[in-house]
C-alpha cells in the first residue's frame, strides 16, 4: 500500500508539474501575441497641422507629407490614417508588407464624413522609370486600403497615368474598396487574392479596371463612369487579363468611349 500511495504521489507531482509547465507555456504564448500586437501603430497625417519630426502616432503628433509615409517602412497590423478633408500632392508609396493576421490598413480620421482625403499625383510620371500612380505598391502583400480619393490628371493627352498600380512578381492579399478616382486607371499584376470592391471611377483616360495576371481576383460593387476618354485606342471599363478565377459581378459601367472595344466588360487570355 505505501508502494502504491508513492506511485499515487509521484504520478500528481508529475500531473503539476505539467499543468505547471502548460501554464507557463500559455503564458509565455499570450506574453509573445501581446507583445506582437502591441509593436503595431497607427500613424496619423495631417496636411495642415502636421510635423514630419513627430512620432506621428497620434492626432495631436501626426506626420504632413506623403514623403514622410513614402519613407517609412511599416509593420504587420500598422494603420495610415489620413485626414479627411485634406489632400496630399505626388504619388502614395508606403513601404511593408503585412501578413494574412496583420494587415497593413490605410484608411482616414477625422469628424468630415463626407470629404474623402485626396490623393493629386498631378500627372507628372517620376523619375527612375516607375509608373505614374497616385497609390503605388510594388513586391507588397496582404494591404487594406480603403476611403481614399485619388486623381493623376494632366494637361497632357500624352502618357500612362493610373490612379493605383500594384507591380509584383509574388504578392497576395491586397484589397481596395470604398475609394474614388478621378482621370486614373487601377491595374493589379501577378497577384492572388486581389480584391478591388465598393470604388467610384470617373473620367479615365483609358482602362477603368484592370486585373492582369491574377489568381482568384474580385472585382464587386464599383462604379466606372466614362472611361477611355483619351487614349484613343483599344479600351474597356472593367476586365480581367491573363487571370484564372476572377469573378466580376455586381458593377457599373456606363458611357465607355470608343468602337474599339469600347465595352464595359471584357476578358482576354484565359
Amino acid at each position: 500500500m505505501q508502494f502504491q500511495s508513492t506511485l499515487t504521489f509521484q504520478t500528481m507531482m508529475h500531473k503539476r508539474t505539467a499543468i505547471y509547465l502548460c501554464q507557463l507555456i500559455l503564458s509565455f504564448a499570450l506574453l509573445s501575441l501581446g507583445a506582437s500586437a502591441s509593436l503595431a501603430a497607427s500613424y496619423y497625417v495631417d496636411p495642415f497641422a502636421g510635423d514630419d519630426s513627430k512620432s506621428g502616432t497620434s492626432p495631436a503628433n501626426a506626420w504632413k507629407s506623403l514623403s514622410k509615409v513614402n519613407a517609412t517602412t511599416f509593420q504587420p497590423g500598422d494603420a495610415i490614417k489620413f485626414l479627411r478633408g485634406g489632400t496630399w500632392y505626388g504619388r502614395l508609396y508606403p513601404k511593408g508588407s503585412g501578413t494574412a493576421s496583420n494587415p497593413i490598413r490605410i484608411f482616414t480620421y477625422g469628424s468630415n464624413a463626407f470629404d474623402l482625403p485626396l490623393i493629386d499625383a498631378t500627372g507628372n510620371v517620376p523619375n527612375g522609370g516607375s509608373p505614374d500612380a497616385a497609390l503605388f505598391l510594388k513586391d507588397q502583400s496582404y494591404w487594406r486600403i480603403s476611403d481614399l480619393q485619388l486623381t493623376n490628371s494632366h494637361t497632357s493627352a500624352t502618357g500612362t497615368r493610373f490612379g493605383v498600380y500594384v507591380r509584383t512578381t509574388n504578392s497576395t492579399g491586397f484589397t481596395l474598396k470604398a475609394s474614388e478616382f478621378e482621370r486614373p486607371a487601377l491595374e493589379s499584376v501577378f497577384h492572388t487574392n486581389v480584391r478591388i470592391m465598393n470604388n467610384v471611377l470617373e473620367d479615365i483616360g483609358k482602362d477603368g479596371i484592370l486585373l492582369r495576371g491574377c489568381k482568384k481576383g474580385r472585382v464587386a460593387y464599383n462604379i466606372v463612369a466614362r472611361a477611355n476618354q483619351r487614349s484613343g485606342t483599344y479600351a474597356v471599363a472593367i476586365w480581367p487579363f491573363a487571370c484564372d478565377n476572377a469573378k466580376i459581378e455586381y458593377n457599373e459601367a456606363y458611357e465607355t468611349q470608343t468602337t474599339l472595344d469600347g465595352t464595359g466588360y471584357d476578358a482576354d487570355f484565359n
